[in-house]
């Protein structure tokens, strides 16, 4: 009997032809894919050879890094087989990244009826996504609601809602969050973030870096470049009284 790729053998296959811009020839394994799986569908010795979850998150994200957001989304609505929280995010990420935020909404609102659960990437895209578009408003509220429904957040959903508000002028409710994540003690492994995830210290020896730099805070706003994400924000946008009632 001839040998016949199994599953994760595609799945490795059609990563990498994605990763190398490949569309049609990916698209040709994984018609090649289907064929085996129909043509196999009666026999138990097969099983391992047919799509998975899996395959079908690479291929949207595949599709999607490719710039193929409409075929993306026919792929999605034509699947027979269970959907999976992470191809909603695939989706959601795709729309918002495109300004397409009204269809990464309505996408979200679809979730529980699939009888799914958004977890804490669903959150930080959308609130990402509402921040982007300068609802600050609808943000805030979705930041409430992410809280309710028992979502954790993690150190990117407070490098996002910082960043955010600070966008937004509202600095208020940056330094409120701040002040959050501060009192969250974040174990180091989650907390790469006021620096914007470039230092991975924690954050309660970033605030105290940030405090120990007001001492010298003029050379302090033309050392750091802004792809230090939050403390350059901050640095920039605060006063001096401002950054010391950290």
């Amino acid at each position: 009997m001839a040998l016949r790729p199994t599953t994760d053998v595609y799945n490795a296959l059609l990563e990498g032809l994605y990763w190398d811009g490949r569309i049609n020839t990916a698209k040709r394994i994984f018609n090649e894919m289907q064929r085996s799986a129909e043509k196999f569908l009666n026999e138990r010795a097969f099983a391992s050879h047919f799509p998975d979850v899996v395959t079908y998150i690479l291929i949207l994200n595949g599709i999607f890094q490719n710039g193929k957001m409409e075929e993306a989304v026919k792929l999605f609505e034509s699947m027979e087989s269970p959907v999976d929280i992470d191809m909603y995010n695939i989706l959601i990420h795709g729309f918002c990244q495109a300004g397409r935020l009204e269809n990464a909404r309505k996408l979200f609102n679809h979730i529980p009826r699939k009888r799914l659960v958004p977890n804490v990437v669903t959150y930080n895209t959308m609130i990402r996504g509402l921040f982007s578009n300068k609802m600050f408003l609808e943000a805030a509220k979705l930041i409430i609601k992410t809280e309710e429904e028992g979502c954790l957040p993690n150190s990117k959903t407070y490098d996002t809602i910082i960043n955010g508000f600070l966008g937004g002028k509202e600095t208020g409710k940056a330094l409120q969050f701040l002040r959050k994540m501060y009192g969250r003690h974040f174990a180091s492994s989650d907390s790469t973030v006021i620096n914007g995830g470039s230092g991975g210290k924690e954050t309660g020896n970033a605030l105290q870096n940030l405090r120990n730099m007001l001492k010298n805070l003029e050379e302090t706003r033309k050392i750091f470049s802004p792809s230090d994400s939050i403390i350059y924000s901050l640095v920039k946008t605060f006063s001096a009284d401002e950054l010391k009632s950290l």
